[in-house]
C-alpha cells in the first residue's frame, strides 16, 4: 500500500515505500582530545592534517571516502 502524507499543500510519499532509499549502518567513533601545554595551537581540529587523520583512522579499521570543506569546516565521510 503506498501511503502519502502532506505539509504545507506538498504531496510527500512514505520513504518506506521508495525503491531508492537507503539507510546506511551508523556507528559512533569517540575521540577525546586535550592540549598540549605551550602548544600555539588555539584547539582548532581543522588544524590535523587528513594524513594523521587517516593514521588515527587505521588505528579502528575506518577510512575516509569522501570529504567537503569550507571556510568553516571539514567534513569526512567514513567507512
Amino acid at each position: 500500500m503506498d501511503q502519502h502524507a502532506t505539509t504545507g499543500g506538498e504531496e510527500i510519499a512514505d520513504s518506506t515505500d521508495c525503491g531508492h532509499f537507503f539507510e546506511g549502518t551508523e556507528k559512533l567513533l569517540e575521540i577525546w582530545f586535550a592540549r598540549n601545554n605551550g602548544g600555539g595551537n588555539p584547539g582548532d581540529l581543522r588544524s590535523i592534517s587528513r594524513c594523521e587523520w587517516v593514521t588515527l583512522l587505521k588505528l579502528v579499521h575506518c577510512e575516509i571516502i569522501s570529504s567537503k570543506q569550507d571556510a568553516d569546516m571539514i567534513a569526512y565521510l567514513l567507512r
